[in-house]
C-alpha cells in the first residue's frame, strides 16, 4: 500500500514537471521566433518524457484504466492551475501598472502646475 501512495507523488510531481515544460516551450515558441538559441526541442522532450513516466507511475499504482484517469485529471489540474495563475498574474500586473500610471500621471500634473504657479 505505501508504494501506491509512493508512486502517486511521484507521478504527481512528474506531472508537474511536464507542464512546466509544457509552458517553458509555449513562452520559447512564442519569443524565441527564429532563433539559432531556441530550447523548444528540449523543452517538448522533457515534457513529453515526464508526461509518459507519469503515466507508467499511475498505470504502475492503479493498473491501466484506473491508472490513466488518474493521470488525466492529474494534467488536467496542472493545467488548469497553470492557466489560470497566468490569468491572475496577467490581471494583477495590469491593474498595477494602471494604478502607477494613475498616480504617476496625477502627480506629475500637480507637480507641473506648481512649478508655473
Amino acid at each position: 500500500m505505501p508504494y501506491v501512495i509512493t508512486l502517486i507523488g511521484a507521478a504527481f510531481l512528474l506531472c508537474a514537471i511536464g507542464v512546466y515544460a509544457f509552458l517553458c516551450a509555449s513562452y520559447c515558441a512564442c519569443t524565441h521566433q527564429e532563433q539559432g538559441d531556441n530550447p523548444i526541442g528540449r523543452y517538448w522532450l522533457l515534457a513529453m518524457l515526464s508526461q509518459l513516466a507519469s503515466l507508467g507511475c499511475c498505470a504502475l499504482a492503479l493498473h491501466s484504466h484506473l491508472g490513466s484517469l488518474l493521470w488525466f485529471s492529474l494534467v488536467a489540474c496542472c493545467l488548469g492551475s497553470a492557466l489560470l495563475w497566468v490569468k491572475l498574474k496577467t490581471r494583477l500586473s495590469a491593474r498595477i501598472k494602471a494604478q502607477v500610471k494613475a498616480i504617476y500621471t496625477a502627480g506629475g500634473s500637480r507637480g507641473y502646475r506648481k512649478e508655473l504657479a
